[in-house]
């Protein structure tokens, strides 16, 4: 969750709604009053933000497993 609340508020919305509620792109723009493109444009910003910040949790164990 700490991942998330770096989000910047908009991205941080849609990343719930997307992830969390499982609402589709649609139903995110019709909510959120904002085109599907720029939805589209948060989902993959939280994603790159998240990837970035769990890949030191997530690679050391990685590591562990294939040695």
């Amino acid at each position: 969750m700490r991942g998330i609340a770096r989000l910047p508020k908009k991205t941080g919305e849609v990343f719930k709604l997307s992830r969390m509620e499982h609402y589709s792109v649609k139903d995110i723009s019709r909510e959120l009053n904002i085109s599907e493109k720029a939805v589209e444009y948060h989902i993959t910003r939280s994603l790159k933000s998240m990837r970035f910040h769990l890949k030191d949790y997530l690679l050391p164990p990685l590591i562990a497993l294939l040695a």
